[in-house]
């Protein structure tokens, strides 16, 4: 009789048991038909342990990432995709919320230079996004408001090459006019020079006779000054000078103090109609004997 009734009881436990288990997986089923948030809430509160509890726990963060994403989303702002990164670092939406949120800061930092639009402004926005859409907008910016410095630094310049550089990158500007003006002046100083080095060199190697005339057109206080006349004159009366030499004299010791610019040595008849020539252009000169 003993050994019946402790049959009876095992067989009844077993029955229990496999009731429970029947009901269980019957509930769980039943979650992942309604697969909510609150019907996993509800097997795990009725099942907190054994099977599916893992599975359901899963599920609940699954569903709670995702809610706490289309928030974001709906939202649309930095703070909200932080907050979702932060939270969910390992989250089906991570790479989406980074990318997102870098088109955000783009967007405002860009708002920002472009508001702001200056040359400070522009740089710190190509430093800090190299590789967005706007940096090529913001280079040309950039390049424009560097432009009223690039010439005042070039204006004066005699850098032929950095002028015409200034030309190609402001093509069509006041400036670029001016950088072209510039290299013309350039130039034609520079022809004036030569024309002038050639002068002296004929000059030099040139050995007048004793008591030969020359025409003298100018004087002045400095060599600089005289200089500079030379280099006028040379460029005003190239054809005139064509067949002598445009000399700067020094002063001598105990002489004249003024540094004078006058033809080679020639005869008295070639003088004269030589300082004539110059006097029809309205330029004076005086013959003199050496």
């Amino acid at each position: 009789m003993r050994w019946k009734t402790l049959g009876l009881c095992s067989l009844f436990a077993i029955a229990l048991f496999l009731g429970g288990c029947d009901h269980r997986q019957q509930d769980w089923e039943a979650a992942q038909s309604q697969d909510i948030l609150l019907a996993y809430q509800q097997f795990l509160e009725k099942y907190p342990e054994g099977e599916h509890a893992a599975t359901a726990r899963q599920r609940i963060e699954e569903i709670l990432a995702q809610q706490a994403w289309n928030e974001a989303r709906s939202e649309d702002a930095i703070a909200a995709y932080q907050a979702y990164l932060e939270k969910y670092p390992e989250a089906e939406h991570v790479s989406a919320a980074r990318q997102r949120l870098g088109e955000i800061q783009t967007q405002q930092a860009w708002d920002e230079a472009h508001s702001e639009d200056t040359i400070s402004a522009y740089e710190k926005f190509i430093a800090a996004f190299p590789d967005s859409t706007h940096s090529s907008a913001a280079q040309d910016r950039l390049t424009d408001l560097r432009r009223p410095q690039n010439w005042q630094r070039l204006k004066d310049s005699t850098d032929i090459s950095a002028l015409q550089d200034y030309i190609t990158t402001y093509p069509g500007t006041a400036e670029a006019r001016a950088a072209f003006a510039r290299i013309k002046q350039l130039q034609a100083e520079q022809s004036a020079q030569d024309r002038a080095s050639k002068q002296q060199d004929r000059a030099s190697k040139q050995q007048p006779a004793a008591g030969s005339y020359t025409v003298q057109l100018a004087a002045y206080q400095s060599r600089q000054q005289a200089e500079s006349g030379q280099q006028l004159l040379a460029k005003r009366f190239g054809e005139l000078l064509a067949d002598t030499s445009l000399v700067m004299e020094p002063p001598a010791d105990g002489g004249s103090r003024y540094f004078k610019l006058h033809t080679g040595g020639m005869t008295k008849a070639q003088a004269d109609v030589l300082c004539n020539s110059f006097k029809q252009q309205q330029q004076d000169c005086l013959v003199r004997k050496n």
